[in-house]
């Protein structure tokens, strides 16, 4: 079940979290949900069903239906869609998806292939997911109709910043690569840069 935490703005932030494998039940244990919540705005936090084997299409699913019935729930809303890690996989492969003001993608992956023979988590993720599609089918086939933004660390190796450098000159795509910025930061420093650079996307 989604989780809510409404405020009065007219603004809605969706949250895919980085599971798949737990449920997030408050924005106060996610560093990226509490900067939202703190910064005013609506958030709707989404969990997974959890299927092993056929997640990503089950999980795809379960996301679309849930951003649908959200949609239809908040019309006059700005929707702001972001993802983290697998969250944000997710939220890439609804870039083709014309419903969003925007998608922020913060540290995730866009190619299988590439996260099966390079990423430290190669083995749960192939288990996980099994076949599905991945970003670098929406680029090829030419749907993407969002504004999209990638923020990526680059010492991140969960989810390499190699993956992203053909992005380069892709529509409607922005890639900002952080120095110094590994996976997922939780406290200090780093994390305030990441959370500085999320800021500036969301007040574009």
């Amino acid at each position: 079940m989604p989780e809510y935490f409404m405020s009065k703005d007219e603004m809605l932030f969706i949250y895919l979290h980085d599971g798949p494998d737990f449920v997030l039940k408050s924005y106060k244990y996610d560093p990226y949900c509490n900067f939202i919540h703190g910064l005013g705005y609506n958030l709707v936090i989404l969990n997974y069903p959890f299927c092993p084997g056929q997640g990503g299409s089950t999980d795809l699913n379960y996301v679309k239906n849930s951003i649908d019935r959200l949609i239809s729930k908040y019309k006059n809303f700005k929707i702001i869609l972001i993802g983290e890690s697998y969250g944000g996989y997710l939220a890439s492969l609804l870039s083709n998806y014309k419903k969003f003001d925007k998608i922020i993608i913060l540290s995730g992956f866009i190619s299988l292939n590439y996260q099966f023979i390079f990423s430290s988590e190669r083995t749960w993720l192939r288990s996980y997911i099994g076949s599905n599609d991945d970003f670098y089918g929406i680029i090829k086939s030419n749907c993407i109709k969002n504004k999209i933004y990638f923020i990526q660390g680059e010492k991140d190796v969960e989810c390499p910043i190699e993956q992203f450098f053909a992005l380069k000159n892709v529509q409607n795509v922005k890639l900002l690569v952080l120095k110094e910025i590994s996976h997922k930061e939780n406290d200090g420093i780093k994390l305030n840069k990441v959370l500085s650079t999320l800021k500036n996307i969301i007040v574009k």
